[in-house]
């Protein structure tokens, strides 16, 4: 003849085992009940789910049952949370609650220890974290390269000797601005640099602080990136050829690559600026604007390493490090630029933008991203670039 006790079930608490017979869990949202004077109408507000918890009738059966209840306690007053695994609850990360109630039988039911326990789901700790702003970690880096920069320049910079010294750094600075003014237009910072280099050329942090200063938020003037990194892909290109055929010449030819380092370094470091801030409109944009300031600042390594550079080395490549990490970041969250092949005949871009994207709104990006002339012929046969998104 069954009895009650066939129709336990074992369960355990920290590998302890205990038999139960049911299962009792509340479940529900947190909510706070808001009802304010003069209204009908009461707010609930949504707090969250509540914790679970599970209370267990437990039992502990046999002749050992006085130490299986000591084992039992043991396991409940441990501190910390610990794994329940029930029959019908499952496995879950629990603390036992207070009070967990022992009732031990020796008598009328026979050897037998029944506890009351009240499990609550444990849950994990979880505090704010403050998190790394990429944009501002971006331009950390840039002022470490730029200040890198001026401060090795302003250490190497050699003016003694004949005049042509200066004069040969005053000749290369005008080859210097008219790339910049070539690419950037006239900036103010650069006309003042012109008009005030000659009081400074002869001393090395003088001349390096204004050629910082004259390129100094080229970044905020809304200049794109491509136009900067034309700058330093240019800069420098067109400085005169100088022989080493005297010390004094060595020292001059010395002074030519230290300043276009200089100047290439500036320039990459706006466009960094740049980048930090630019629209991306997709993942390939952002690939393309990693790839152009990455190779700059690689060319720049070699000189860098090249002239004994090795703080603006190390703060380069804590940059490219940077640009990279943000370029991916941005990218990864974009849509990605596909192909359709083309259709016979015209097809409309509005048409296009419905078939595509189901949003006539979108009919400006189609024109935009594909050079269409006129909106009704669409592409003419070729193949369109889409976003994917």
């Amino acid at each position: 003849m069954s009895t009650w006790r066939d129709s336990l079930r074992t369960a355990k608490f920290r590998d302890v085992e205990f038999k139960v017979e049911s299962a009792e869990t509340p479940v529900g949202r947190r909510a706070v009940l808001h009802q304010a004077a003069l209204k009908d109408l009461p707010y609930v507000e949504d707090m969250g789910r509540h914790a679970r918890i599970f209370n267990v009738e437990a039992f502990l059966i046999g002749d050992d049952f006085l130490d299986q209840s000591g084992r039992l306690m043991d396991a409940i007053e441990k501190p910390g949370a610990g794994t329940l695994v029930h029959p019908y609850f499952g496995s879950a990360e629990v603390v036992c609650e207070y009070p967990a109630t022992p009732r031990i039988s020796a008598t009328r039911e026979g050897r037998i220890a029944r506890f009351s326990l009240r499990f609550i789901e444990a849950g994990e700790a979880r505090y704010p974290a403050a998190e790394d702003d990429p944009t501002a970690k971006l331009q950390t880096s840039a002022g470490s390269a730029a200040a890198a920069a001026v401060s090795f320049f302003s250490g190497v910079y050699d003016s003694s000797g004949p005049s042509f010294v200066v004069n040969q750094v005053l000749t290369d600075l005008n080859y210097g601005w008219a790339t910049i003014k070539k690419y950037l237009g006239n900036l103010p910072g650069v006309n003042e640099a012109m008009a005030a280099v000659e009081s400074v050329v002869s001393t090395g942090s003088a001349l390096a602080d204004a050629i910082d200063g004259a390129l100094d938020g080229v970044a905020d003037l809304g200049k794109s990136v491509d136009q900067i990194i034309s700058v330093a892909d240019e800069i420098g290109d067109d400085f005169d050829i100088l022989p080493s055929t005297t010390a004094t010449r060595v020292r001059q030819a010395a002074n030519q690559r230290y300043l276009k380092e200089l100047l290439k370094s500036r320039a990459i470091i706006e466009a960094v600026r740049a980048a930090a801030e630019v629209d991306l409109d997709s993942y390939q944009d952002a690939v393309r604007v990693r790839g152009l300031i990455t190779d700059q600042i690689d060319e720049l390594l070699a000189e860098a390493g090249d002239n004994g550079d090795d703080d603006l080395y190390i703060a380069l490549q804590d940059l490219r490090s940077e640009v990279v990490t943000r370029m991916e970041d941005r990218g990864a969250s974009l849509a990605r630029v596909i192909e359709r092949d083309p259709t016979p005949g015209a097809l409309p871009a509005l048409l296009v933008a419905y078939q595509e994207y189901e949003d006539l709104d979108r009919e400006d990006e189609v024109i935009a991203r594909n050079y269409i002339r006129h909106p009704g012929l669409g592409s003419g046969g070729a193949t369109l670039e889409l976003l994917d998104a």
